[in-house]
């Protein structure tokens, strides 16, 4: 047996990547520390800090975000929500990792110095005490999103209205009533303009490059009155479609122009409207997910109601999404009701949406 000490490696985030990072270090033997300025695990599924919306959903299956050792529970929906995600993370750690003390929560890194084959890690806890410790090893697992950004406008510090980072966003309500600028082509802007579409007065998105917003199921053949919806992930990461096994590093203009024939088939051409800025066929496609930002779109023009909604079909394990357009302004009041026919089971909803007549 050795007397050597045992390694040690600072882990800096907790989000999945931390947490993943400490528990297979732990699994072998070394000693992990994880650092994190917030009060508790998640990065940015963690509810407690709420760096997202409330109603935000993972963009791809519950199939595709498991992590290979923890399964998520029978009951868990097909696009798992923020709260969801947060507890599968709070399980996760709580088996695999006995020993709490190794998170460090409420403190921030200040600085990293490798020294004697070492690493020395200053950082300051949240009453301001400044410590250092030593490490054999050092995993940064920060993450993309730690820092919002917000560009340098010219004459933006002269708006007298509310500015926000998609990051502040937490629900319809901060805009009901609002006219709203959103700026920006990626996942957030997509589900966030169609998340306060429903209480906003009226939404401007500006763009800087064209983008596809494909729902969460896509069909598997598309063109095809026939084919079955997968979640797009089922469909994207079949190995069967491949033409090759390796990486493509550097694609040319004929494979642009393939990839953004087939996403004209996937969203059945739906984008090809004034509302939407028509995709140079031969530029690199970029995409966003959100069910309701195409509707929300061609609606964008009426004054009436944009109303979704989603039932889960737990013992035949799939989800219903729906989303409707009414252009009565007028109408303050209605109830839809539907039946949903599955292996196991039949599934009927009945729901009532109510408004303040628009003067």
């Amino acid at each position: 047996m050795s007397n050597s000490p045992q390694k040690n490696v600072a882990i800096i985030g907790a989000g999945v990547s931390g947490l993943v990072s400490a528990i297979h270090m732990y699994r072998a033997g070394i000693q992990p520390i994880v650092f994190d300025k917030a009060s508790d695990l998640g990065g940015m599924w963690n509810v407690n800090i709420k760096p997202c919306w409330n109603s935000m959903r993972t963009n791809i299956s519950k199939f595709s975000t498991a992590l290979s050792d923890f399964a998520w529970p029978k009951d868990t929906p097909l696009f798992p929500s923020q709260k969801d995600v947060y507890v599968y993370l709070t399980n996760y750690s709580q088996q695999s990792l006995p020993n709490k003390d190794i998170f460090r929560f409420n403190t921030q890194v200040k600085n990293i110095i490798y020294s004697n084959n070492k690493w020395t890690i200053k950082y300051c806890t949240k009453s301001n005490d400044i410590s250092s410790e030593q490490f054999d090893f050092v995993i940064v697992a920060s993450g993309f999103f730690d820092y919002p950004y917000i560009p340098n406008i010219i004459n933006l510090s002269s708006f007298h209205g509310t500015l926000m980072h998609s990051s502040d966003y937490r629900s319809p309500e901060q805009v009901r009533d609002k006219n709203v600028i959103i700026v920006g082509s990626s996942m957030s802007a997509a589900e966030v303009a169609s998340n306060m579409a429903t209480t906003a007065k009226h939404i401007t998105h500006i763009i800087s490059q064209n983008f596809w917003c494909l729902p969460r199921f896509i069909p598997l053949i598309p063109n095809n009155p026939i084919s079955p919806f997968l979640p797009i992930d089922f469909v994207f990461y079949r190995q069967s479609k491949r033409i090759s096994s390796q990486e493509i590093l550097f694609r040319n203009n004929d494979d642009y122009k393939k990839m953004n024939d087939y996403l004209k088939l996937i969203t059945d051409n739906s984008q090809e409207s004034s509302k939407f800025i028509n995709t140079n066929d031969e530029q690199p496609a970029f995409i966003a997910i959100s069910d309701t930002y195409n509707e929300w779109n061609r609606a964008a023009s009426n004054d009436g109601w944009i109303a979704s909604g989603e039932h889960l079909c737990s013992q035949d394990h799939y989800s219903v999404s729906y989303l409707f357009r009414l252009n009565g302004i007028n109408l303050t009041k209605f109830e839809i009701t539907y039946t949903v026919k599955g292996p196991a089971k039949d599934y009927i909803s009945k729901t009532i949406f109510q408004r303040e007549k628009i003067s």
